[in-house]
């Protein structure tokens, strides 16, 4: 499984940012959040990579909904 992390790595960023405020609600204190990045070398022409990433089939290209943080009622 895997994911991807957008151009220079701006979702990456916006989803460890999240994790990192969240963890820290719950701990109650700063928290230093070490994230490290692996790239798969021809993983946009490899079938089973694509497959992995749900970017097999053009029908499912939408960005997902991760909806609300836990904390936030609408």
């Amino acid at each position: 499984m895997g994911i991807i992390i957008g151009h220079e790595g701006a979702a990456l960023k916006k989803l460890s940012t999240a994790a990192r405020v969240d963890i820290e609600k719950f701990l109650g204190r700063p928290v230093y959040l070490d994230l490290s990045v692996k790239v798969r070398e021809g993983w946009r022409s490899d079938g089973d990579s694509l497959e992995n990433l749900g970017l097999d089939d053009p029908n499912r290209l939408e960005a997902p909904s991760l909806g609300p943080a836990p904390d936030v009622v609408a």
